[in-house]
């Protein structure tokens, strides 16, 4: 395999390479600001990847475009997103809609989300749907009357247990969602779906005990990923080792 020719600081769409990682990738920042995000490099050479999967379409103008029952209307103020110490994580550009339901309030409403179908309405087919016969209604509680968060993460355990042939026990109404991620103490953001550091995700504290009631908790998507599997002593074996690193340093 060749020398790795250095492209940092060279400029590619939105991105700017800030240095090398491994092999043919680059730590990359966005201009929007985001943290630096891994990027092949093969990917920005050729144009496949411009910017960060965050603000990707962000200068689309999506005016009069129509999703659901909203039709765009206008830009509305971008909102930022930052980490816990403060720093800018990303900035999702805002739209302003009306609904064909025929609410005058305006509904404001981020890209991403409409492009994805997460919100097609103003709520009232939320609405339209709760006077639907239910049980215990999570299937139709969610935004714009589909599955809320918690059942959506109850469902995914479910289909996990099977394939991985685990104890279940649960059901939707066990799925608590907090605010704020235990570990960490960031708050939990939903967001549309796609899985971010503070994504809420449920852990097994035993994995060998699977989804059953008491052995599950939901935190940070972050944390659930440092975690993993490991055991209670693996973890508190893993902190001692690097403390005494860390101490060394």
């Amino acid at each position: 395999m060749g020398a790795v020719i250095d492209i940092t600081g060279n400029t590619y769409g939105e991105w700017t390479v800030k240095r090398h990682s491994h092999k043919s990738y680059w730590y990359c920042q966005c201009s929007c600001g985001s943290d630096e995000q891994l990027v092949l490099g093969g990917n920005l050479k050729s144009g496949k990847s411009k910017r960060c999967k965050f603000c990707s379409g962000r200068t689309q103008d999506m005016t009069g475009k129509v999703f659901g029952r909203l039709t765009v209307i206008r830009q509305a103020p971008s909102q930022e997103y930052r980490n816990s110490n403060g720093k800018l994580a990303y900035t999702r550009v805002m739209w302003a809609c009306k609904c064909s339901c025929g609410n005058p309030e305006e509904v404001i409403v981020s890209g991403d989300h409409l492009r994805n179908q997460g919100t097609k309405s103003c709520g009232c087919l939320r609405s339209e749907a709760a006077q639907q016969k239910r049980t215990h209604g999570m299937t139709v509680d969610g935004p714009d009357g589909g599955p809320t968060p918690e059942y959506l993460m109850w469902a995914r355990a479910k289909r996990r247990a099977q394939e991985e042939k685990l104890p279940f026990d649960l059901d939707p109404s066990d799925i608590e969602i907090p605010e704020c991620c235990p570990v960490f103490g960031w708050k939990l953001d939903i967001g549309d779906g796609a899985s971010q550091d503070a994504s809420p995700s449920m852990d097994k504290l035993v994995p060998s005990k699977g989804y059953v009631k008491g052995n599950v908790w939901v935190i940070s998507h972050l944390a659930n990923r440092i975690k993993n599997n490991a055991t209670l002593d693996q973890l508190e074996a893993v902190t001692a080792a690097l403390r005494k690193k860390f101490e060394a340093v």
